[in-house]
């Protein structure tokens, strides 16, 4: 398999980055990151934006606080849309609860519907560097691309059902790739800024609903967990999370030797960035090229072309048998789904294919069980008929799953899927 062809697929497995779809505009405006702190693990490059910038001051406020924002254009594969759409920065946090900055594009619909609905939409980036976010390539100021798969899901919502939308960078400053937490506090104070930015006139605290596929289905579900201890204020009313990573260290040992190694890879990365401890001391010298070389690119695709990870995590450590070492077994409580201390109030509707080779089934299964056993509505579609790409495809399902909480009527579309509570 070339290099060209193996990096193609890896970025199109992830959907929403559009290595499928056509070149973005040239990046015009520097990186989306600002950091509280300086020993951030394989820290991604920083470029001079005041933008991105925030006070001590600034971060200290509430969670959700907006601390700024600005008109950008909303761009689809490099070309412009009528839709409003600005930049909002806001203060929140990460997994320790320490303050960070947190960054949303917030779009208005084609036309709005008669009572105000926001849906927050994770687009899953899965990157390591400002190119990947959604602040970038969705105001056309990356070469990365990752509008085209995801509007072919949203599209109709903001066009024809009158949805104001808001698209999270949830990876946070530090693009923590993987982090879940981090990813599902961060989407939550993004919904709260956008409820409170009154060019939207959302009226205070909207109808809202959540939704992601893949990447985006991390910060999606983790959301949806925590929003009963984090931000229980929040009028969320359902969520959708569809191909959920929710068993991180099981993704993780089911790419050894696959094609899509170097994404997890570049996950773990990411998730080292918050967790130090993942690699601190264990990576050899193969794997410290490959941690800095990929430290701002895509899809586990360094940016400056250089050789990526590929076959196993033996090749880039100086332990045994990684993922069986006692700190990575710990830190497996941190990273994965089901959390012991939390689960949704809200209904939740899962989708997976059950031959999913990237996101094994099982993860899925384990968080639907847990959360069914403490009341949450979950609506569980599992499918015999595709794999991860194409898991996709049922969009919609999630449109009208959406739709069903909007107008307050019965979900339809998804009759073979299994219900609790």
């Amino acid at each position: 398999m070339t290099t060209f062809y193996r990096s193609s697929l890896l970025m199109c497995l992830m959907i929403g980055l559009s290595a499928c779809g056509g070149e973005g505009a040239p990046n015009t405006r520097v990186s989306a990151a600002q950091f509280s702190k300086a020993d951030v693990a394989f820290a991604p490059d920083v470029e001079p934006d005041a933008f991105y910038h925030a006070s001590e001051e600034e971060l200290q406020r509430a969670p959700g606080s907006i601390l700024d924002s600005r008109p950008v254009p909303f761009t689809l594969n490099g070309q412009e849309l009528p839709n409003e759409a600005w930049q909002i920065k806001f203060a929140s946090r990460n997994s320790a609860g320490e303050p960070i900055v947190g960054m949303a594009t917030v779009v208005k619909p084609t036309i709005a519907s008669a009572s105000p609905k926001l849906v927050a939409f994770q687009i899953a980036y899965n990157g390591l560097g400002a190119r990947c976010t959604p602040s970038q390539t969705l105001s056309g100021n990356s070469d990365a691309d990752n509008g085209v798969i995801n509007y072919g899901s949203y599209g109709v919502g903001l066009n024809a059902l009158g949805w104001t939308m808001v698209f999270p960078d949830f990876e946070g400053p530090h693009h923590t790739y993987g982090a879940g937490k981090l990813s599902g506090q961060v989407t939550l104070d993004a919904i709260r800024a956008a409820q409170a930015f009154e060019p939207l006139g959302l009226q205070g605290n909207a109808p809202t609903m959540m939704w992601g596929y893949s990447g985006g289905a991390i910060a999606t579900s983790w959301a949806s967990a925590l929003h009963p201890v984090y931000a229980n204020e929040l009028n969320l009313i359902g969520a959708v999370s569809g191909g959920t990573p929710a068993d991180l260290l099981g993704v993780a040992r089911g790419a050894e030797d696959q094609f899509f190694f170097g994404l997890v890879f570049s996950a773990l990365v990411g998730i080292n960035r918050e967790f130090p401890q993942l690699f601190e001391g264990k990576l050899n010298a193969e794997g410290l090229r490959v941690a800095k070389a990929i430290k701002d690119g895509c899809g586990g695709v360094p940016a400056d072309g250089s050789e990526g990870a590929s076959g196993n995590i033996s090749k880039y450590v100086n332990v045994d048998d990684f993922y069986n070492q006692p700190h990575m077994l710990e830190l497996e409580k941190s990273i994965s789904l089901p959390q012991a201390a939390g689960n949704p109030r809200i209904p939740v509707f899962f989708y997976h294919e059950i031959l999913d080779e990237v996101i094994p089934v099982e993860g899925v299964d384990k968080v639907v069980d847990a959360w069914c056993a403490k009341g949450t509505p979950v609506t569980y579609l599992r499918s015999l008929t595709g794999e991860h790409l194409t898991g996709s495809r049922f969009t919609p399902e999630a449109l009208d799953f959406i739709e069903s909480r909007f107008a307050g009527r019965d979900f339809l579309l998804a009759p073979t899927a299994t219900r609790c509570n």
